[in-house]
């Protein structure tokens, strides 16, 4: 099975060459802007969704959106991506969902929605119950996906 390439001549800034995704069986919408690392990595069947119908006014309208996948990331296998920025170095559990957010750099999130589980902090990775770090940094406990408007 190929990747499903929706407007696949609008496909610009995805990185990879199409056989790459091709191999993944990797959804690509290119309806929106896409702008994908060629040093990001990807699992098996993810969805990349880059635009959506107008449910509060004209169906047949198509809001488009953005989909950043910036260096060194990695979007494991059956993650959904929609209106999103996945940072540098960030990584992205298998099946997660990730919407209208920032994943920060060097931040590894999961579930539905995406949370962050783990930080990478002074050359390793340090467990999140909550939004708080613990393994003992106050510098940075708290910190939370940053939600995009």
């Amino acid at each position: 099975m190929n990747s499903i390439i929706t407007k696949v001549d609008e496909c610009k800034n995805i990185g990879h060459n199409l056989s790459y995704f091709n191999e993944r069986e990797i959804l690509l919408d290119c309806r929106g802007d896409l702008e994908i690392s060629p040093t990001s990595n990807w699992g098996f069947r993810c969805m990349v969704l880059s635009s959506t119908h107008d449910i509060h006014g004209n169906w047949d309208r198509i809001i488009r959106k953005k989909v950043v996948v910036k260096d060194r990331a990695w979007i494991c296998s059956g993650a959904i991506l929609y209106n999103c920025v996945i940072g540098e170095g960030a990584i992205v559990g298998v099946g997660a969902v990730v919407r209208n957010i920032t994943v920060p750099p060097y931040c590894a999130v999961m579930g539905n929605p995406a949370q962050i589980i783990e930080r990478f902090i002074n050359g390793k990775w340090n467990r999140e119950i909550n939004g708080n770090n613990i393994s003992g940094s106050e510098s940075e406990a708290g910190l939370r996906l940053e939600r995009e408007i």
